[in-house]
């Protein structure tokens, strides 16, 4: 509030005084918080959905970036473009013969065949019938009939629809959310006083809007349970609620009403909550895959899947649950996987078009960080009990650790492991096969291999989709097979087995890193901030109101409709626009210049070693590494350094991970008394292959080679 009086000041706006504005703050909020009450009982405070979306698209920054309607794309890159997206939101209007159809509306097909219209999966294409409950890697075989309109083809109107008499002739939009729901604490300490927060995001907006500045809060609660805030949240996207039948809304961005349509797209959960939405046992039940029905420590893979769960069918068992003594109940859930996780109504299980077996992605953060790469973290913390060996471990990640991107520090490696976050074992995973090879050559392989599915989980930019898909393929099937052989304590735990699911969400949902729920999570800090400075007596209320000023505010500076006076005119005056935003100044490499680093260069084609650098004339002497490109023991390529020459600083990108090749065919270099390590003198070193922000160091041809050479292990 205070920086806002601060523009209106510099503006030269005239505005009440500080205090006056202090007081007003609430008026400023856009979605105003407003109290639910749970079948519990439970009373949580709300910002509602249906205006969080009015909220969208009154702020013409974002309104101008809404998309409207599915992309789909052979090479998606965004939400919107991937084939999940196309088949849960699907447009819901078309024109054809100077006529305007929306879905529900009965026709005459040219075929003479009348049906009532479901939607319009493409451009031409007329759906009718059901949407199937899980997803086929072909658009169209998604929908139980379809109709392609040729040219010249017309449809005859035999009724309207509901939602054709709701739009009158206006625009619809098909305007999906996701959710995440996850718990935290309201203490700093973040070990007690439990809470669940549940937050809001906008797939039809750019993956540049997925961050802490564009989620939107939307509950939390410290006395009601997930079930509890799920239900006052979603309760405006029920059947036959307004939201779910369409609702006007003014486009800022073009200044016409549209009517929007809205429906659960997918929850971002980690593991035990998706599990409790599907109403699955957990981690320890003999059937504990929310998705297919495999049993626990069934060798299936991802070419092997077991059938898929199916809503009816949890809904049949459920209903048998309801009439059965606690016995029986106990025996059917053993056989089945299925379990009643609250004495309340889940109201996953009613939500039009939303399956939870279908539309809780296997989500990497909490699957492949915090669980592939945390199982072999945790084992290598036995290795290092004793102290000499913790010197020279910490010796050798000294060496290894040396390029510019890594935070983690030998301590937190050596001692601490099993305390880091995802962040940490993220940078682990990518400089782990170079380090723990030494101390468990046992794991060698499934280091590798857990490193390379880590980089092609996290990497969105892909050259090819089908040939990402084979990858993924490969590295998941290679990870499960080496825990197999490798790790047999950890080859029936959940998230080993739910890495059989990946290249399949990878295919339907698109890029795996899209769905991932770090960004979320840093929400929780907002939120448990905002709980230690309240008076804890209504912490709901508290928070939602604190974050729907902080929102309403930022809505307003970014010319929401409404807004104060003066901001949209920002533009106008150039001296008030150089006082707010000066200009940028150019941002400089993020290459720091380093005698004995290793640089990419001429536009990341070229890796060489600085020799010298001199500042007077912007130049560093060079000696280029030739890669090449041989899979010699496990390392994907061998390097060796010839040529000397000057490269101008411009030409310099970033710093390259390559390191001194210590292992070739057997350990060239050996322990120093002091732990340190005494390197070989040969011309030999390898390019790290891991490192996910340099994608130009795995071909798409070397990571077949590499990933067959990781099966052959298995």
């Amino acid at each position: 509030m205070k920086l806002l009086w601060g523009i209106f000041e510099l503006l030269q706006v005239k505005c009440p005084s500080l205090n006056a504005i202090l007081k007003l703050r609430k008026k400023l909020c856009k979605v105003q918080p407003i109290e639910r009450k749970s079948a519990s009982g439970i009373q949580i405070f709300v910002r509602p959905i249906p205006e969080l979306i009015e909220s969208a698209f009154a702020t013409p920054s974002i309104a101008k970036e809404i998309r409207y309607g599915p992309q789909l794309s052979t090479h998606p890159q965004e939400i919107f473009e991937s084939l999940a997206f196309s088949v849960r939101a699907p447009c819901l209007w078309m024109d054809n013969n100077s006529t305007r159809f929306y879905a529900g509306d009965t026709v005459v097909m040219p075929n003479f065949e009348e049906g009532i219209i479901k939607c319009f999966p493409k451009p031409g294409i007329v759906a009718f019938g059901q949407v199937a409950e899980h997803f086929h890697s072909v658009l169209l075989q998604n929908f139980t009939t379809t109709v392609e309109l040729h040219p010249g083809d017309a449809m005859t109107l035999v009724q309207r629809g509901n939602l054709s008499i709701r739009a009158n002739g206006r625009k619809v939009i098909n305007f999906p959310v996701i959710c995440s729901s996850d718990e935290t604490s309201g203490n700093t300490t973040k070990r007690y006083n439990h809470f669940e927060n549940f937050f809001v995001i906008f797939p039809l907006l750019p993956h540049k809007f997925y961050g802490p500045r564009y989620i939107n809060f939307a509950a939390t609660t410290n006395t009601g349970s997930w079930s509890d805030i799920a239900e006052v949240v979603l309760h405006d996207l029920r059947e036959g609620s307004p939201l779910s039948l369409g609702i006007k809304v003014l486009d800022s961005s073009t200044g016409e009403d549209v009517i929007v349509v809205s429906q659960l797209l997918a929850m971002l959960v980690d593991n035990p909550r998706a599990a409790q939405i599907c109403h699955q046992a957990g981690a320890r039940s003999d059937f504990n895959c929310r998705v297919c029905t495999a049993p626990i420590g069934s060798p299936s893979t991802c070419m092997q899947l077991h059938p898929y769960r199916w809503l009816y069918e949890t809904k049949q068992v459920l209903s048998r649950m309801a009439q059965m003594n606690k016995t029986q109940s106990e025996s059917l859930r053993k056989a089945t996987g299925i379990t009643v996780p609250s004495e309340h109504a889940n109201i996953y299980l009613s939500l039009p078009g939303f399956s939870p077996h279908a539309q809780t992605p296997v989500e990497i953060l909490h699957t492949l960080l915090l669980g592939v790469m945390k199982y072999l973290g945790t084992e290598s913390k036995e290795k290092l009990k004793s102290r000499s060996l913790k010197l020279r471990a910490a010796s050798l990640f000294a060496i290894i650790s040396t390029y510019q991107h890594c935070h983690l520090s030998s301590k937190q490696v050596t001692r601490y492991i099993g305390s880091m976050n995802g962040k940490d074992f993220k940078g682990l995973a990518q400089i782990g096969p170079l380090f723990f090879p030494w101390l468990q050559p046992n794991l060698t392989w499934l280091w590798l291999a857990g490193a390379i599915l880590t980089k092609l989980a996290y990497d969105s930019k892909y050259p090819h989709f089908e040939l990402r898909y084979r990858h993924l393929q490969k590295a998941t099937i290679a990870v499960q097979r080496l825990f197999h052989v490798s790790l047999p304590s950890a080859k029936d735990k959940l998230k080993v087995h739910l890495l059989s699911h990946l290249p399949d969400n990878f295919r339907i949902w698109g890029p795996l890193s899209l769905y991932a729920v770090e960004v979320p999570e840093q929400m929780n800090g907002d939120v448990r901030k905002d709980i230690a400075n309240s008076n804890r007596h209504s912490p709901s209320r508290d928070v939602a109101w604190a974050f729907a000023i902080r929102e309403g505010t930022v809505s307003y500076l970014r010319g929401a409709s409404g807004g104060g006076p003066g901001l949209l005119e920002l533009g106008a005056n150039s001296i008030i626009v150089k006082h707010l935003f000066p200009p940028i100044r150019p941002v400089p490499s993020r290459a720091r210049i380093q005698i004995g680093r290793f640089f990419f260069f001429d536009n990341w084609g070229r890796i060489g070693k600085v020799i010298q650098h001199n500042e007077h004339t912007k130049t560093c002497l060079m000696q280029e590494l030739e890669l090449n490109g041989q899979l010699t023991s496990w390392r994907l390529r061998a390097c060796s350094l010839h040529n000397n020459f000057y490269v101008p600083v411009g030409n310099i990108n970033d710093q390259a991970d390559v390191s001194h090749d210590c292992w070739e065919e057997q350990f060239l270099c050996s322990w120093r008394q002091d732990g340190s390590i005494a390197h070989s003198t040969l011309n030999t070193y390898f390019l790290n292959p891991f490192r996910m922000e340099c994608h130009h160091t795995l071909g798409s041809a070397q990571t077949d080679v590499f990933l067959d050479f990781l099966l052959s292990k298995a």
